[in-house]
Order: structure tokens, then C-alpha cells, then sequence
């Protein structure tokens, strides 16, 4: 149950990155202010923003049950996976284009740093990781996630390498967090299927 989990989060980034790039359609305007235009972007990050959260919880929780022998490998996986990513979006095919793969690494590097944290905290507290506990942390990580990225990155530093915004995208951020909620309520679905079984 908990690698269905997984995978449908996983499934839900990615289709997320492609509903993004390949999906358009003119915004619509959820109240006045070009802040609260919902278009194909900001519906990208509802999606996206359940499958961080389900892909999140599977993270956090499989330090409670993992072998450190399989911990390592995960973590070898990742750096792996971050480096074919740099070399996609750097080599001379340029198979993942910068946006696209500013994204990808923004988010490998993310996930390296929680490993990291996760490993440390696994030694001092380890039913910290235990399904309901852990719930809690992937929810607030995912705000967090979304307020740096909304209010601090694209507000006050920049937008994919270009200029600051100079305001909060309020319709994305609101997706963001109505994706947060969704992913959260179907981790409590399956939790729930399982306990039941």
C-alpha cells in the first residue's frame, strides 16, 4: 500500500511537469488582480503539489521500517539521479530544457538535504517517523516548500533566472495548498484502506 502511495505521487509530479509545459489555456481570473489568474501553471502545481505530498510522506516514513543498508543505496540513487539530470539539460542533446530542469535539481538537492536530516533524526527519535507523526512534517514541508518558492524566490529574487515577480502569485499558491490537501487526504485514505485489511 505505502509503494502505491509512492508511485501514484511520483506519477503526479511528473504529469504535473508535463501538464505545465505542454497544457495551455487562457487563465481565469479568480478575483481582481493579475495575482489570482488560475492558469495551466497554477493547476500544475495542484497536482504537483499532491504528489509532493504523497512522494513526501512515503520519504519520511520509510526511515521508520528501512534497512540502512537500502537508506544508502536511496541516497546513492538520488545523487545519481541528480547528476543524469545535469548532464540531460547540459549536454549537447539538451534533451530537459532549463526550466525544466532548474526544477529537477532545485528538487533533488531538497530531497538530499531531508535524507541527510532524516538519517540524523532516525538515530536520536525513531518513532518520529512513524505514518500519522510524519503526516504532519510532509504537510509542513510542503507549505514550507511553497512559501519559499512563492513569497521569497519568485516575489523578491527571481522567475526561472529572470526578474522578480514583485508579488505573490496568490492563485498558485492557493492551488499549492489545495494540492498539499489533497495529497494528505488520499495518504489518509490508504492508511485507512490498510488498517482495515
Amino acid at each position: 500500500m505505502k509503494k502505491t502511495i509512492f508511485g501514484i505521487g511520483c506519477a503526479l509530479i511528473l504529469f504535473s511537469i508535463w501538464f505545465s509545459i505542454n497544457v495551455k489555456f487562457l487563465p481565469v481570473q479568480l478575483a481582481e488582480g493579475e495575482d489570482w489568474a488560475l492558469g495551466p501553471r497554477a493547476v500544475a502545481h495542484l497536482i504537483g503539489y499532491a504528489g509532493i505530498l504523497m512522494a513526501g510522506w512515503f520519504f519520511l516514513n520509510s526511515f521508520s521500517y528501512m534497512p540502512w543498508r537500502l537508506l544508502g543505496l536511496f541516497m546513492a540513487a538520488l545523487f545519481m539521479t541528480l547528476l543524469v539530470i545535469i548532464y540531460l539539460a547540459t549536454g549537447s542533446r539538451g534533451f530537459i530544457g532549463p526550466a525544466v530542469a532548474t526544477l529537477l535539481i532545485t528538487m533533488l538537492i531538497y530531497a538530499l538535504g531531508a535524507f541527510a536530516m532524516a538519517c540524523v533524526v532516525r538515530l536520536q527519535c525513531p518513532r518520529f517517523f512513524d505514518p500519522w507523526p510524519v503526516m504532519l512534517v510532509a504537510i509542513i514541508g510542503a507549505i514550507f516548500m511553497s512559501l519559499c518558492w512563492e513569497a521569497f524566490t519568485q516575489n523578491l529574487d527571481n522567475v526561472y533566472d529572470g526578474s522578480a515577480r514583485g508579488y505573490v502569485q496568490s492563485a498558485q499558491f492557493t492551488c499549492d495548498v489545495a494540492g498539499i490537501i489533497i495529497g494528505a487526504l488520499a495518504v489518509g485514505f490508504f492508511l485507512r484502506q490498510q488498517r482495515q485489511k
